[in-house]
């Protein structure tokens, strides 16, 4: 769990690339299969969307939009058994805080306990979304209290400051040097990473993404370096703020600046009402 931006999918389908056991392979009678299947969460998450995003995630069409929920729930099952997919990775799963009542986060509850229960096949699931969906674990009812005690949680927090300034460092130049191939140049100083991190939220994945922004922008110029000319470009074109708005670009105040509002200027200058020339 962690906010946007906080690297969660980058880092889950990494992970998941490394490990052999979730490649596709081949049975000893040549049927192709898939050990790990992906799939992103419907919004609003419901039985039927549910069952119905599980079933085009292993290619299975349905033709017959009159079937009731259970009834492809029931044939989710089925597939992901004759399908031998071992593990389900479902990404975007706070989208079940969505549902109008407790009695739907109950039914979802009960779901996702019931794929754990196939007869005779051992499913695993990698469930991902932001940090709400950590009350939904911590619901009253039996279905949430079984899946907190079968679950393993890992929180990607939000970056801080001055704490992660080092390894925020580390991976900036990292990311120039062996990614990019190219010479950081004034960027790796301690204020410079600290508008890094605040024009990311202090998100980890988000500071990752306007670095590369930012090293894109450079072999675009043919550059062989990486300076605050091109965060600077990287920001307005990630934000889209005017230049009185760029962390970058600001000499002072800059920490005034809210990312979230990077459009305000903008806006205020659309809602602000013309001057009326009548009578001149």
């Amino acid at each position: 769990m962690g906010q946007s931006g906080s690297g969660k999918t980058t880092s889950v389908e990494k992970h998941i690339a490394k490990r052999r056991q979730f490649l596709p392979r081949a049975t000893a009678d040549g049927v192709s299969v898939r050990p790990l299947v992906p799939m992103l969460a419907p919004k609003p998450l419901t039985l039927k969307g549910l069952a119905l995003a599980g079933l085009g995630a292993l290619n299975y069409e349905v033709h017959n939009t009159r079937i009731s929920g259970f009834e492809l729930f029931q044939e989710w099952k089925n597939q992901l058994r004759e399908q031998q997919a071992l593990f389900l990775a479902i990404d975007e799963l706070q989208h079940v805080l969505r549902g109008d009542t407790v009695k739907e986060l109950q039914t979802v509850a009960d779901v996702l306990k019931d794929l754990l229960q196939i007869p005779g096949w051992p499913l695993h699931m990698f469930l991902s979304g932001v940090p709400a969906l950590a009350g939904f674990l911590h619901q009253d009812g039996e279905s949430e209290r079984q899946l907190k005690e079968r679950s393993h949680i890992i929180e990607f927090r939000r970056m801080s400051f001055p704490e992660d300034i080092p390894v925020t460092t580390k991976i900036v130049e990292k990311i120039i040097r062996v990614e990019a191939c190219l010479e950081p140049r004034d960027v790796l100083h301690e204020e410079f990473v600290h508008r890094i991190l605040h024009s990311s939220h202090f998100a980890f994945g988000s500071s990752i993404e306007l670095t590369r922004i930012a090293c894109d922008n450079a072999m675009r110029l043919e550059q062989d370096y990486v300076g605050p000319a091109n965060f600077i470009a990287a920001y307005a074109l990630k934000s889209g703020c005017r230049p009185s708005q760029n962390i970058f670009a600001v000499k002072e105040g800059w920490l005034d600046i809210l990312p979230i509002n990077s459009l305000q200027e903008l806006l205020d200058s659309v809602r602000r009402p013309a001057h009326s020339t009548k009578g001149r």
